[in-house]
């Protein structure tokens, strides 16, 4: 990488203008913990001062300059103490434009305190040691975007450099004043710079690795989809029964469900597909698998090709329903979909029927007549070998 591309890289935005909009509400989160401590470890300094200067310094703090000490941290302590409230109010709220405000005011107010803090040490002759040490601290721990920091300290630093001429001082302390505060100001808007720009990677690498998860999800969601789903029909397969239903089981047992399960199986199938070719066979199996949607109303069906021409319906009803088909009225499913297919009429000649038929074996009852579901299949399985023992295309129930 050259210079220019160097330089490039250093100058253009990290974030887009939609992640920029989401960055102002992440980062007040991200740093909410530890700005609050910070103010908390700024009120507890300056009470503390208050108290040093009231027991330790006696009548020097009414005299002189000493109070003006005195009404610095008092000054600091009470916006500190004014403003943690309500900080944590609006990071609770999520007034995320008004909290921007909010901490540039209090840099604002820390920036006027250090320049007092500054002059009065100036006066004393103690230089400008507090100004050099909390300047770059304040931009490494409270968060500014790069404009408001140079503007910030910037114009701190012409303030204090017109305070600075027009006080007292000789000319070698002045210039050396001077030249101190504005590397260090110089070093305080980089710093602040770095901190933002960190910031602003952190969460366009946070925000590319959240897309990138969502993309394997939804991959992984359409994978699932595929080896669950039968290709030829679009039904769910045996796989989705075992990987699925199977463990669903003691879920719907305490649920009380009353299950009916259904097996369907096309009449004379393989004889067919002799008959007719394989892509006729294909063809009827997915219209069958058509007909078998059309009859299907509620969500809480479950459609399986089970086999090459069987397919496994499962029906849970948090209500037993009163239609027992056998043991009094018709079963509405069953009967919808022969019904269908014979008004579909798929034709066939190598039968005595001249359309294709199918034979339905159904159980019903509640879950907890049995410890698995295999078992209940089974029982759907020995109603419909009773259907093809009664000569097909009808409906049995176990």
């Amino acid at each position: 990488m050259d210079v220019k591309d160097r330089i490039r890289h250093a100058v253009e935005p990290i974030l887009t203008k939609e992640q920029k909009l989401r960055f102002r509400e992440y980062y007040p989160e991200k740093i909410y913990r530890v700005e609050r401590n910070i103010g908390l470890v700024v009120a507890g300094t300056q009470l503390c001062m208050i108290v040093i200067f009231f027991f330790l310094k006696g009548d020097f703090v009414m005299e002189g300059d000493g109070r003006f000490y005195l009404y610095l941290y008092l000054y600091l302590f009470l916006v500190t103490v004014f403003l943690i409230p309500v900080y944590m109010n609006l990071v609770k709220r999520k007034k995320y434009a008004v909290l921007v405000w909010l901490r540039r005011s209090y840099v604002f107010a820390m920036c006027v305190w250090v320049m007092g803090i500054t002059v009065l040490d100036q006066i004393h002759g103690s230089g400008l040691g507090v100004f050099c040490y909390l300047i770059p601290t304040m931009a490494a721990v409270l968060l500014m975007s790069p404009a408001e920091s140079f503007v910030i300290f910037g114009g701190q630093w012409m303030i204090l450099l017109m305070i600075l001429t027009m006080m007292n001082i000789n000319a070698d302390d002045l210039f050396s004043s001077i030249v101190n505060s504005f590397f260090v100001t110089v070093l305080a808007v980089f710093i602040s710079m770095r901190y933002y720009r960190s910031m602003e990677v952190e969460f366009r690498d946070r925000d590319i690795i959240e897309s990138q998860y969502k993309e394997i999800e939804k991959v992984n969601e359409k994978l699932s989809v595929m080896v669950n789903t039968d290709q030829l029909t679009g039904l769910n397969n045996r796989r989705y029964l075992s990987e699925v239903i199977y463990h669903k089981f003691e879920e719907y047992k305490k649920q009380g469900c009353f299950m009916e399960i259904l097996m369907l199986d096309i009449d004379f199938f393989k004889q067919y597909n002799d008959t007719y070719g394989h892509v006729q066979g294909d063809a009827c199996l997915r219209e069958i698998s058509a007909i078998i949607r059309e009859c299907i109303s509620q969500e809480n069906v479950v459609v399986i090709r089970y086999g090459g021409e069987e397919f496994l319906l499962m029906h849970c009803l948090p209500e037993e329903c009163h239609c027992l088909g056998e043991n009094g009225g018709g079963n509405s499913l069953a009967d919808c979909i022969q019904d269908r297919l014979r008004q579909a009429g798929i034709p066939r000649n190598d039968t005595v029927q001249d359309h294709v038929t199918i034979s339905i074996g159904i159980w019903r009852g509640r879950l907890q007549q049995s410890d698995n579901m295999e078992k209940l299949i089974s029982h759907a399985d020995e109603a419909l070998y009773r259907a093809k023992n009664a000569g097909r295309d009808c409906i049995q129930y176990y």
